[in-house]
């Protein structure tokens, strides 16, 4: 994140927060390339490979954390894509939250007081907040005018059915508990390596010592 923040202020213009919003929302959708969960590999992080494995009715093994996602995958899904937007905004030191709307995930922004709905997943950014929209769908098709008539009729109905708003505060993700088991084993992966490599120079030098 702190790489892609570095990134976007070396080539964005960045002065105003309407600008670091755009920034932060135009790095990250052509970030990625949608494609549904992305997970990790053994390379990746083989403790959640082996997740997948052990566990393949559970979601543990999607790339929840943005730094992981932004390391190691060229493609993202709503979710993924609105937690790394969240993310990088934060960082910039704006206010951000994400939003779980029926069968699609966005996020939204508090610029001065006025809401954002950023869906990076499908290109899509307006000064209208969640609420308004599925207040009034009408305005569906304009935000989305770039995508075909048919899936702005399936996101007028996503928006017309409930969403649940998390804070400015929560983790930027709709699964919580997951995230934070994602975050941990980022580091948590390099523990049984490091502790082997020790173990290896520790024996080493004590081979060495009775000798």
């Amino acid at each position: 994140i702190k790489d892609a923040v570095a990134f976007i202020r070396a080539n964005y213009a960045t002065e105003t927060e309407v600008e670091r919003l755009r920034a932060a929302y135009d790095f990250t959708r052509q970030r990625f390339m949608h494609f549904m969960y992305p997970h990790h590999t053994w390379l990746t992080n083989p403790y959640l490979a082996l997740a997948e494995k052990v566990f393949p009715e559970k979601p543990y093994n999607g790339m929840y954390g943005p730094n992981a996602t932004l390391r190691h995958s060229a493609v993202a899904h709503c979710s993924q894509a609105a937690s790394v937007f969240i993310s990088i905004y934060r960082e910039m030191g704006g206010g951000a939250r994400f939003v779980s709307l029926q069968g699609h995930n966005v996020a939204e922004a508090n610029v001065k007081g006025v809401i954002y709905m950023v869906d990076p997943d499908l290109e899509a950014l307006t000064s209208y907040s969640v609420e308004e929209i599925h207040e009034n769908l009408h305005l569906v098709p304009s935000i989305y005018s770039h995508r075909s008539a048919k899936e702005v009729k399936n996101y007028q109905a996503i928006f017309s059915m409930g969403y649940h708003t998390f804070s400015f505060h929560d983790v930027p993700s709709n699964s919580p508990r997951i995230y934070k088991v994602n975050v941990l084993l980022e580091s948590a992966k390099w523990f049984l390596p490091i502790t082997i490599v020790l173990f290896g120079v520790v024996l080493m030098l004590w081979r060495s010592w009775k000798t």
